[in-house]
């Protein structure tokens, strides 16, 4: 048991070992210690996916789980967001602030909102004017579809969102 422990706090203390990608997600930003160890050290703890990825048991199958990412890393406060949503089929942008379009580049924020559970008619590509209650993570890192946004926000109620430029027609 000592030597478990040893090798534990030796992985936590290296933050980067084993990391070469300075847009990954720092351990501290993670809430459970498996998912810490394994954004530390690139080490499988928790399935073979990396943090916040899951393999359980379901009868005689394994099933993989991805954890919410409110549930997977430390959150800020909820707090009021006002801004321009682009929203594309593979990455998106959340611009705060904004009022009718993203600055080049954007801000490199995911915003992680329910209007993608609406279903086969989602038509991708429209510019949206959001005001929302919802909370960002608290460390920069890898977010979103491919890691590729600094932030992501998650929406916990929305408040208003109005179409200002329509998605193209299928």
């Amino acid at each position: 048991m000592p030597r478990i422990l040893s090798v534990l706090s030796i992985a936590i203390a290296c933050t980067s070992c084993g990391r070469s990608d300075a847009r990954a997600t720092p351990a501290e930003a993670y809430i459970h210690w498996q998912d810490k160890i394994a954004a530390a050290t690139g080490l499988p703890l928790t399935g073979p996916y990396g943090p916040c990825n899951r393999v359980e048991k379901s009868g005689d199958e394994s099933v993989f789980v991805r954890l919410p990412t409110d549930q997977c890393v430390k959150m800020l406060p909820p707090q009021r967001w006002r801004g321009i949503w682009q929203d594309h089929v593979e990455g998106q942008i959340f611009c705060p602030g904004a009022t009718k379009e993203c600055p080049d580049g954007g801000a490199g924020i995911w915003l992680d909102h329910p209007v993608k559970e609406r279903g086969s008619d989602r038509h991708f590509g429209g510019v949206y004017a959001v005001d929302f209650i919802g909370r960002r993570t608290k460390y920069k890192g890898a977010y979103g579809h491919m890691g590729r946004s600094d932030y992501l926000v998650a929406v916990d109620r929305m408040i208003s969102i109005k179409e200002i430029k329509a998605p193209p027609k299928k």
